[in-house]
């Protein structure tokens, strides 16, 4: 079933919803059928590529990616945009404005009734905000979008101080959202942070597939990981889907959901809008 929220509605919910309101000094502009965020002499863009359920097919849910161009409209590296944020003291109000895209974008494609959102986090957001995910509460509370359907990922490797992250978790999830732990399975991911961060999903790197090329006996601790992040009550994403064997091997892991470029390639609507 596809979204009750109209296009004409979702434009009117877009003119009624004033960004000062939650802190931001940009408004949505409506594009070529798209909706953008000028931003220090940016264009923020959002793309979405599918997560699926990799024995049926079925389409699970969509994360989100942000897209920046200059002035000429060419694209920009999304870590360029963050970089010039943290050097503008606007990371903040840059992270909120991609959330709230997102959020709007993702509604223009009509998505379905159930499917999920994937939002990702910015390592430095934790240390910016006490109460996390409240403003973007009031944002979801406009487009009358529940928490529920949002999974907030965080690269946890990156985020040094444990108690400032299992403080934002909490927020987070004392406001209904849901919790990813991103690209487990490299430099420093540790069982210890996902046992107490208690993720409803991890999504383990694509590197891992690498390995297996190499190293057959990775397959072995796939499956072996995989088990174990099952009984800590988590699903399992497994990124970096190139191959018809690697749905194959994520498969044989018995792994949740899978995300990669086989699947669908990263786009600016939604697989079958």
């Amino acid at each position: 079933m596809k979204s009750m929220l109209s296009t004409v509605a979702l434009f009117n919910k877009v003119k009624e919803f004033d960004l000062s309101r939650i802190g931001l000094s940009s408004q949505i502009r409506s594009i070529d059928g798209n909706y953008v965020v000028p931003f220090l002499g940016l264009r923020l863009h959002s793309y979405f590529q599918v997560i699926v359920r990799p024995s049926d097919n079925a389409l699970v849910g969509h994360e989100a990616l942000l897209r920046p161009t200059g002035a000429d409209e060419e694209p920009i590296p999304p870590l360029a945009a963050f970089h010039l944020a943290n050097y503008e003291n606007k990371v903040v109000e840059l992270d909120r404005i991609c959330r709230t895209i997102h959020l709007v974008n993702y509604l223009n494609s009509e998505p379905s009734e159930d499917g999920l959102l994937f939002l990702n986090l910015n390592p430095t957001m934790v240390d910016h905000v006490v109460d996390h995910g409240k403003t973007f509460a009031k944002v979801l509370a406009h487009y009358e979008f529940p928490t529920t359907r949002i999974v907030i990922e965080i690269v946890e490797h990156e985020i040094k101080n444990d108690s400032t992250l299992e403080k934002a978790v909490e927020n987070f999830r004392d406001g209904g959202y849901r919790i990813a732990m991103d690209d487990f399975g490299v430099r420093s991911s540790n069982f210890d942070r996902l046992w107490r961060l208690a993720p409803e999903i991890v999504k383990l790197d694509g590197a891992l597939f690498r390995t297996m090329g190499r190293e057959p006996k990775a397959r072995a601790i796939l499956s072996k990981l995989v088990s174990i992040i099952h009984d800590l009550g988590a699903k399992v994403v497994m990124e970096g889907i190139e191959t018809e064997e690697q749905i194959d091997d994520a498969r044989e892991a018995q792994v949740d959901f899978v995300q990669g470029y086989l699947l669908g390639r990263p786009s600016p609507r939604l697989r079958g809008s």
